[in-house]
Formats: C-alpha cells, sequence, structure tokens
C-alpha cells in the first residue's frame, strides 16, 4: 500500500487494504456507500476511464492484470475485458494548484 503525503495533496488511503486489488465496481459502491461524488472521465484516448473528484483527484483503472510467477520464472499479463472488473490502478491529482 501506497502512503503519500506532501505540502499539496495527502493520499487518504482508508478503503484500502494491503493485499487486496479493488475493481471499477466495487471503488463505485463504496464512492455511493459514502455519497462522494464522481465523474466519469478519460486520461487516454480509448484508454480505461478514469473517476474524477472536484477536487482534481482522480482514480484510474488497469484493463491489465500482471503477475510473475517465481516458480516457472515467467511473467503474465491477463486482459481483463469488462470496464467493471477493470483494477484501481492510481490515485492522482489533475490540478495541484487547487
Amino acid at each position: 500500500m501506497i502512503e503519500f503525503e506532501n505540502q499539496n495533496f495527502k493520499v487518504d488511503n482508508w478503503f484500502l487494504e494491503v493485499g487486496k486489488d479493488f475493481n471499477f465496481s466495487e471503488v463505485i459502491s463504496i464512492l455511493a456507500n459514502e455519497k462522494i461524488q464522481f465523474q466519469l472521465g478519460e486520461v487516454y484516448k480509448n484508454g480505461p476511464g478514469v473517476l474524477k473528484f472536484e477536487s482534481g483527484v482522480y482514480l484510474d483503472f488497469s484493463e491489465s492484470s500482471y503477475s510473475w510467477h517465481a516458480d516457472t520464472n515467467e511473467f503474465e499479463e491477463i486482459t481483463i475485458d469488462n470496464q467493471e472488473d477493470y483494477l484501481l490502478n492510481g490515485i492522482g491529482i489533475f490540478d495541484l494548484a487547487k
């Protein structure tokens, strides 16, 4: 789990758990339960959507899952077909001036 804070920004990781991935639909459900408003946006053309907040913070998602198999020394990429299953990939901010 990543913890970050500087003079402009602090990641409040209240819903994150060590060793657990959250998918798009789980994050939407958490935000709805907490009554947190957001907009669906796009960062990359034809890429997975992001959830944007009034504060300028956004959550982005990955359409792939990666794993390393130490026993076979192989890397595996799994493509995720449905947006509701995309994995939470990062937390960022668009405008540090806000």
